[in-house]
């Protein structure tokens, strides 16, 4: 995706590390091919059927989301927001193997510039993808401005559950998780709504919007 925004103060790899990165995605699309995919029909008719939705689940089940993209969304566009650092020029790089468009900004930098490019990755048909405890966590704490964000781009917020039945966990901050080759990736759609029902259930609820959508996306 290319932007008439600035793109200044992004890192991003060298061309030469994508011959690099070659032979990993090809190894990473052989894993996905080994995973057992459990979803209820009425989830992944909607997962299919749906035009775009804003989609949040936790930084550490990034693994799975370009096997979820060619399961689901083959043929419908998706941006995810990437962080504009070292660490996410490497990310943003690997979904480019995958059809996935990126974004890069965050709360600390880019923000502003980041907010127009999701305007335009919406305007152009694209759901938004984003891990709202990224991009260095705390783990499993979602942040204020991943809510505003949905607000933003007027979508509505999906809510995804991913569980893993066997992985393994790296020793990074938010404790990432790979499946097991052959092992079951279970999927669930927790709530698909717009930002402005989402806050009137935490009203009721008497919870910020925050701690509703946390409850939301579970473990």
């Amino acid at each position: 995706m290319q932007s008439s925004v600035s793109s200044s103060n992004i890192n991003r790899v060298p061309i030469y590390f994508y011959l690099v990165l070659l032979p990993l995605c090809f190894f990473i699309k052989l894993w996905h091919f080994t995973l057992r995919l459990k979803i209820s029909g009425e989830d992944a008719e909607f997962l299919l059927s749906k035009d775009k939705f804003f989609v949040m689940f936790w930084h550490n089940r990034i693994f799975v989301l370009p096997y979820l993209k060619r399961v689901f969304r083959r043929r419908k566009k998706m941006s995810g927001l990437v962080s504009a650092s070292k660490d996410g020029a490497l990310l943003a790089a690997l979904f480019n193997f995958f059809d996935i468009d990126s974004i890069r900004g965050s709360s600390r930098k880019r923000k502003v510039a980041s907010l127009f490019e999701i305007a335009e990755a919406v305007g152009q048909g694209s759901s938004v993808c984003i891990t709202p405890d990224g991009p260095i966590g705390p783990i499993y704490k979602l942040k204020k401005g991943s809510l505003k964000v949905a607000e933003f781009t007027d979508l509505d917020i999906l809510f995804l559950r991913v569980n893993y039945r066997s992985y393994f966990t790296l020793p990074t901050w938010d404790k990432f998780q790979i499946p097991f080759p052959f092992s079951s990736v279970d999927l669930k759609v927790i709530s698909c709504r717009p930002y402005s029902d989402i806050a009137q259930s935490a009203q009721k609820e008497g919870v910020s919007p925050v701690e509703y959508a946390e409850h939301l996306m579970g473990r």
